[in-house]
């Protein structure tokens, strides 16, 4: 990734977005370097998403940052038309971050922001960068209102003075189009390479196990949870459940060769991920940023309605990268009828 650090230390502000915890977990590798590189880190988050940055990095300072509770539908076509009635109240968020930042400032002088998707972080005094994957915006409604969104994001783009990527500039690439964009962005675009928590061991024993994955918000987070449960229950070999909460979450009843954990830290996350014969997730693209590095075998359920999952998935299935489901489709069958397996360093279908 760019270095931040010129032969001097730098205080630097790092705020991912809370939807969900692929923002937060990307900013981990992030953080590490920049305090490898002598840098003073400051955190800043809200939710979940704030809760891992603080159980991660204990010893840096954090502040949380007021936010917008985004609201999501149970269907795909209300999925996509809820989110569009909230851009209204998503802009007025981005007006709250820029005042809190402002306000911030006050209190705690800051030379860098490094902003992933708070698109509202950035100030005439700092240097301002923006950590996204998403270039090209896809709405799944029509042209028309990709066409109208993308203009709205060319013009918070212009508000900082670089984007870092987590991709690959050239082939093969994990965001395709949303990374990739056919137009030329008004800011310089930086591609660091895939950013994730993990570092591969290949030292992990591959057992007759699942290891499901769950992330993102409410109610898909539950639904997907449920569908879990009710399809996995014939399974005969183990099964881990991380259900992407924070500590304390609700209990719920699993068979006995179940283990279900509501959040774990990162080293036995990545035990559980790569002892598995297979990884089940969302199709989010921090999950796949973290299956990539791992060279896991994976079943992807894009949340149902969401354009960027959607298509990922069918960029990633069109290339054999991983296998992707519909939310209705039977996971035990396909796991059955479509195997995949690893071949020169990439998963096919037998």
């Amino acid at each position: 990734m760019p270095h931040v650090k010129n032969n001097i230390s730098r205080k630097v502000l790092v705020a991912p977005l809370d939807w969900g915890l692929g923002h937060a977990t990307r900013c981990i590798p992030l953080i590490r370097s920049l305090l490898q590189d002598g840098n003073q880190v400051f955190l800043a988050g809200s939710g979940p998403s704030g809760h891992l940055l603080r159980s991660e990095f204990p010893q840096l300072p954090y502040t949380e940052i007021p936010t917008h509770t985004i609201k999501y539908a149970r269907s795909r076509t209300g999925f996509r038309w809820t989110i569009l009635q909230q851009i209204p109240a998503l802009w007025r968020q981005i007006q709250a971050e820029k005042k809190w930042l402002h306000d911030f400032l006050l209190q705690h002088p800051i030379d860098q922001v490094i902003s992933d998707n708070r698109y509202g972080l950035h100030h005439p005094t700092t240097h301002n960068i923006l950590l996204t994957h998403q270039l090209g915006l896809k709405s799944g409604v029509s042209p028309i209102v990709d066409r109208v969104l993308q203009s709205m994001l060319i013009r918070l783009l212009k508000n900082f003075q670089e984007v870092w990527v987590p991709d690959q500039a050239d082939e093969p690439t994990l965001s395709g189009e949303l990374g990739h964009p056919t137009y030329t962005p008004p800011v310089p675009v930086h591609y660091i390479g895939p950013l994730t928590r993990f570092t591969p061991t290949n030292q992990a024993t591959i057992s007759n196990k699942i290891t499901i994955v769950l992330s993102g918000p409410e109610p898909q987070r539950t639904l997907l949870e449920e569908k879990c449960m009710r399809e996995l229950n014939e399974w005969k070999g183990d099964v881990t459940l991380i259900r992407g909460l924070p500590v304390g979450g609700k209990r719920i009843d699993t068979p006995a060769h179940w283990q279900v954990f509501d959040h774990l830290p990162v080293a036995a996350l990545q035990q559980e991920i790569e002892e598995a014969e297979w990884v089940i997730a969302r199709c989010g693209y921090s999950t796949l940023m973290d299956l990539h590095v791992l060279s896991k075998k994976a079943i992807l359920i894009p949340t149902p309605g969401q354009p960027e999952q959607e298509y990922l998935a069918s960029w990633l299935s069109d290339k054999n990268q991983w296998h992707c489901l519909d939310q209705q489709d039977d996971l035990l069958a396909t796991m059955n009828r479509s195997p995949l397996q690893k071949i020169n360093g990439n998963f096919t279908k037998r």
